[in-house]
């Protein structure tokens, strides 16, 4: 399936059993199936999930296992020749998942729907085949390597979407409010304040100026 080396060993990771690997459902192949559940591993784009999803659903109960580099160490591929490695800054978190499940959101109160993700140490090779001077920006990936796994966090229903939502949040709270306690960009936060009212897990109440007023859902 032209699998990438973190596809496959998260493959591995979940199921051993290799009899359990790429098996067809339907017109569709999940990537381990069990009687009564299919786990997808997808390492971006859950919009290309949408189709699966909707035919798997009426059936099987799935879950999505949605990696997220930790703490990553940054090669450059250049002439066949690796740089030294550098650490990257950024050190992932939770909300690094919210664009993917924009691009589902309209699934994510189904039932039989779960998520896993994983928060994994990672080795990252990109090519120096960027536009601009040091060839860096939009530079292609060629492979992440997992190195060691951190944490996990599991939802298995809406509630649990719950663990988005700082605590010392205040019961009445814009997007900004937000921003400040979850420290993610002004965009990322709109679109996952936009998820979980689409999910009914928070309301709006009031508006000031241009910006909605939120309160958890009881």
């Amino acid at each position: 399936m032209k699998e990438k080396t973190l596809h496959t060993i998260i493959k591995h990771y979940i199921e051993e059993d290799t009899t359990k690997h790429e098996i067809k459902v339907n017109s569709f192949i999940a990537d381990i199936k069990y009687e009564n559940k299919i786990v997808e591993i997808q390492t971006q784009a859950f919009d290309k999930l949408r189709n699966k999803l909707n035919n798997f659903l009426t059936t099987y109960k799935v879950t999505i296992v949605y990696p997220i580099p930790y703490i990553k160490w940054l090669y450059w591929i250049d002439k066949d020749k690796s740089s030294k490695k550098r650490k990257s800054n950024k050190i992932g978190n939770i909300y690094d998942i919210t664009y993917e499940l924009y691009k589902i959101k309209y699934i994510l109160p189904n039932p039989n729907l779960s998520i896993l993700i994983l928060f994994i140490n990672m080795d990252e090779y990109k090519y120096l085949n960027g536009w601009n001077k040091d060839k860096k920006k939009g530079a292609s990936k060629y492979d992440l390597i997992p190195l060691e796994l951190v944490d996990e966090i599991q939802i298995n229903d809406i509630n649990d979407y719950s663990k988005f939502i700082p605590i010392s949040l205040p019961k009445q709270f814009t997007s900004n409010d937000f921003k400040q306690l979850t420290k993610t960009r002004i965009h990322t936060t709109r679109v996952l304040l936009n998820i979980l009212y689409h999910i009914k897990l928070i309301k709006r109440v009031s508006k000031i100026r241009n910006s909605y007023v939120y309160e958890i859902n009881n």
